[in-house]
């Protein structure tokens, strides 16, 4: 009964703006721990308008929360360094220029590495929404490039 309490309450803007683009707030220090549960309860409405703006790609909590897997990596050369994924995305990387642990492969400029796009991502696992497909561009599948 709570949750169907709680989906009835509108979404606070700051859980929202969290939501869409990992800004912290002091909401998210202060719901840490119902974080997820708010998600969940609000996360197809959020969705269905990001879709709206952007189809082909999901806000940062659906990556953070709901997202089954990474994003497939499609080639290239270089390793990435222990940080959680952003977007489906190792967002940090080995680069020639920094320190980096030992037994890493720095990112190879001439190859650096390729992954699959959101696009191709949601595509690949049937998650697009209805209508959806129709709105994506064709360069919207093509490889993202770790610059």
């Amino acid at each position: 009964m709570r949750a169907e309490r709680e989906e009835r309450q509108p979404l606070d803007p700051l859980a929202k703006d969290w939501f869409l683009t990992g800004k912290r707030s002091a909401w998210f220090y202060l719901h840490q721990h119902e974080r997820k549960q708010v998600w969940l309860n609000h996360a197809d409405a959020v969705v269905a308008e990001w879709v709206a703006s952007w189809p082909g790609c999901r806000p940062f909590a659906w990556w953070y929360y709901s997202a089954r897997e990474p994003r497939q990596r499609l080639g290239g050369i270089g390793d990435s360094v222990g940080a959680p994924l952003w977007y489906g995305l190792p967002p940090a990387w080995c680069w020639p220029e920094y320190d980096h642990p030992p037994g890493t492969v720095v990112i190879d400029r001439a190859d650096p590495p390729r992954f699959e796009s959101e696009a191709f991502f949601l595509r690949r696992l049937n998650l697009l929404l209805p209508g959806e497909a129709r709105r994506i561009r064709k360069a919207d599948f093509a490889p993202e490039v770790v610059a």
